[in-house]
């Protein structure tokens, strides 16, 4: 029950994302409260509590990668969605996915667009900075990449999900 509202609610986003480039705010309450209630329903008000706090806790361990402008706030929120449907491990492993899909498919649009060694320039860059200065600042891409610098990384949210999926039904994971 809950792989296909988690299936649901990325299937939304990833077309809002796509078209708006914004993952809306109701979307992201009403998953939380969907999730809420079908975790009170399978598990009482302690798999409602589970569920709300690995939520919570998605949140703060992903806070960093969005203060250092690797995720946008809109993806944290919809990762922190998908953490009051699913266990701790499934979470941590979509996330991983999520991660990797997006590294994919940046480094193959870099490669495409014939800016990889630029970029690596400006990422370099930016990690001697933080360093020099001793602060975390927030990756800001080179305005002269246009908006081909930025993925729908909801797209990679929902591949880590299938991901995700795939290898707990070949483990005989039930989601």
């Amino acid at each position: 029950m809950s792989g296909l509202a988690v299936s649901e609610i990325l299937g939304i986003a990833v077309s809002t994302d796509w078209k708006t480039r914004r993952i809306p705010n109701r979307l992201i309450l009403a998953g939380i409260l969907w999730g809420a209630i079908l975790r009170f329903l399978t598990g009482g008000p302690v798999g409602m509590a589970a569920g709300l706090l690995h939520s919570m806790m998605t949140v703060v361990w992903l806070f960093l990668l969005f203060s250092l402008g690797v995720l946008g706030a809109g993806d944290v929120k919809l990762f922190s969605v998908l953490a009051v449907f699913l266990g701790d491990q499934t979470q941590r492993r979509v996330v991983l996915y999520s991660l990797l899909v997006g590294a994919v498919v940046s480094l193959a649009r870099m490669i495409r667009n014939g800016q990889l060694f630029d970029r690596l320039f400006h990422l370099r860059s930016f990690y001697l900075d933080c360093l020099e200065t001793r602060r975390l600042k927030t990756y800001a891409p080179n305005p002269q990449w246009g908006q081909d610098s930025y993925i729908h990384f909801s797209l990679c949210i929902a591949a880590g999900w299938v991901l995700a999926f795939l290898q707990a039904a070949q483990n005989g994971e039930v989601l």
